[in-house]
């Protein structure tokens, strides 16, 4: 599994490698409005980039989907961590706790990233709010000091984000997961941007197929 994900980042690296040094040094255009990056089977990546306040941006991301399934599968799904380990891709721990109350509680997930980088741990407390017409939000913010660090993870020290679910019908909702870390990245944006849009890609597909799956058990 590592040396896969290893052998894509070496063919990106040596493709890159043969462009025009200008156009390998150019920067990113750093509009800040959303921009549509990505669209695969009815799932959209936007990106918008932002200050980071360490006088630097860095992008927002966000992912988009329709899916023929009631809000209340979605939360399930959603708030399950044995579903949610198998739709996040590359999360080989995935776990919630420390319920606060129904609608607070903790998670912990840890992604496997390929050598020589480390693999990293993501802390977040999850916050549930519903709204009046049958959705809700989930607000997403990275907790680091949660639960002691491990010597041989990098955990993120930034993390900010959110799930909404807005029901179109009584048997269909927009989804929409949008992500933002201050944390700078260990290898260039030109390098790590598609490798993040695939990710979320996969993400939402494999997301979609498990809340179909659901819905049919319900």
């Amino acid at each position: 599994m590592r040396a896969t994900f290893l052998h894509k980042i070496i063919i990106v690296l040596i493709l890159v490698y043969q462009l025009p040094h200008d156009l390998r040094s150019q920067e990113p255009s750093k509009n800040e409005e959303w921009e549509l990056q990505k669209e695969s089977e009815n799932i959209e990546i936007y990106t918008k980039w932002v200050e980071t306040g360490e006088g630097r941006k860095a992008r927002k991301m966000r992912a988009e989907m329709e899916v023929e399934v009631n809000a209340e599968v979605a939360l399930k799904t959603l708030k399950s961590d044995q579903l949610s380990k198998k739709f996040v891709q590359r999360a080989t721990e995935f776990y919630n706790f420390d319920f606060e109350s129904e609608n607070i509680w903790y998670t912990y997930s840890l992604m496997d990233i390929p050598w020589p980088l480390k693999d990293q741990e993501l802390i977040t407390r999850n916050e549930l709010e519903k709204n009046t017409t049958g959705g809700f939000q989930i607000q997403l913010e990275g907790t680091p000091g949660k639960l002691p660090e491990k010597d041989n993870y990098d955990r993120i020290p930034h993390f900010e984000g959110y799930w909404e679910v807005n029901t179109l019908n009584e048997n269909r909702v927009f989804i929409r997961y949008q992500l933002f870390t201050k944390k700078a990245p260990t290898l260039p944006h030109w390098i790590i941007d598609p490798l993040v849009e695939a990710n979320l890609i996969k993400t939402f597909k494999e997301f979609r197929r498990i809340l179909l799956q659901q819905a049919e058990v319900q």
